[in-house]
């Protein structure tokens, strides 16, 4: 499983990258949404967990950027907005999952791997 983990905060960054590492997953961590565009550009990833509150440019604006140019690649947004309108936004921007900081990293970790599996057309 290769993942992209698009997030400004070091400390969490590297949390999530040994959560999804424990999965044995190969992860690739980029602070904003420009290294991020350009990771996935360059490579092909399993799937994304994008950080909505990130610099010059949030993570629903990545979001609906990598859709127009019609990458599909599975996507789970993470935020602090609460309410189900910004959940709604996001899944109508193109997003296959909306989590809610704070969040249980257990889930986000089965979420990815469902995507993952989904995504290969793999069911269990």
């Amino acid at each position: 499983m290769h993942l992209l983990v698009v997030e400004h905060n070091t400390l969490l960054c590297e949390r999530l990258q040994k959560l999804f590492e424990a999965d044995g997953a190969h992860v690739v961590c980029s602070a904003t949404v420009e290294e991020g565009l350009a990771c996935l550009s360059e490579q092909a990833f399993d799937a994304c967990v994008i950080e909505h509150a990130l610099p010059a440019m949030d993570g629903m604006q990545m979001l609906v950027r990598l859709r127009e140019r019609g990458d599909y690649t599975p996507i789970i947004l993470l935020s602090y907005e609460v309410g189900a309108q910004f959940r709604v936004q996001g899944f109508d921007a193109g997003a296959d999952g909306v989590l809610i900081h704070p969040f249980e990293e257990a889930e986000l970790a089965a979420r990815v791997r469902s995507l993952v599996r989904r995504n290969h057309g793999h069911c269990r």
